[in-house]
């Protein structure tokens, strides 16, 4: 759906293998739906997102209040994933209630963007998933690699993202990667709370962030 409002997306089972097959991209909508649904993609399973590079910029239309509910996420790069096409910003996303299982899951949760993109990703919550396995539990970058990356002057913003009450039960790679652009382009304003992760999980990267909390982590 690219410029819709009112969407819902109910019950649906999305088997997508291929060369940048994601499975649902609600693309600058407003008020979406996603419930009851089965990702087993090539790509991401779960993209938001709000037009490229100049062109979203451009264009400027944000993708907001967008309710994901009681998904499943099989294999995929990304489970539930903001970006990486953030010109026109991405606000008040919920995710509640879903669950992961893949060993061929890259990305449980992913955040992705780029100087060139622009932009700003804010106000999402993500509460009561279960990551039954996945490589990597909460992504988060500002350093997505593509066309024109290093070369972007559209910083976005990164902020106010809430994940709480999650577990996490086997990651082959590490729990939380969390990289802001540089020291003054950082990732601000993100609490992960009441979570469970592996014992003996690799550490975390966190680097380029401001007011990061990790709070009451579960072992």
């Amino acid at each position: 759906p690219l410029y819709c409002t009112n969407v819902t997306i109910r019950g649906v089972s999305i088997s997508s293998h291929g060369k940048n097959n994601d499975g649902c991209d609600p693309d600058s909508c407003t008020d979406v739906l996603i419930q009851n649904c089965v990702f087993d993609t090539g790509d991401d399973c779960i993209a938001v997102k709000a037009g490229r590079d100049h062109d979203g910029r451009h264009v400027n239309v944000p993708c907001q209040n967008v309710i994901i509910q009681n998904c499943t996420f099989k294999d995929g790069h990304g489970g539930v994933t903001l970006g990486s096409e953030t010109a026109g910003g991405l606000r008040n996303v919920f995710a509640e209630n879903c669950e992961f299982d893949s060993t061929n899951l890259d990305q449980a949760v992913r955040f992705k963007t780029n100087p060139a993109r622009g932009g700003f990703i804010e106000n999402i919550y993500i509460r009561n998933c279960r990551v039954k396995s996945a490589r990597y539990g909460i992504y988060m970058t500002m350093r997505y690699a593509s066309s024109g990356a290093q070369d972007g002057d559209a910083i976005p913003i990164v902020r106010d993202i809430d994940i709480r009450d999650c577990s996490f039960e086997k990651l082959t790679q590490q729990p939380v990667v969390i990289e802001g652009w540089s020291a003054a382009a950082q990732i601000t304003d993100v609490t992960i709370a009441n979570c469970r992760f592996p014992v003996g999980a690799a550490a975390n990267t966190i680097t380029n962030v401001a007011r990061i909390h990790l709070s009451n982590r579960a072992k």
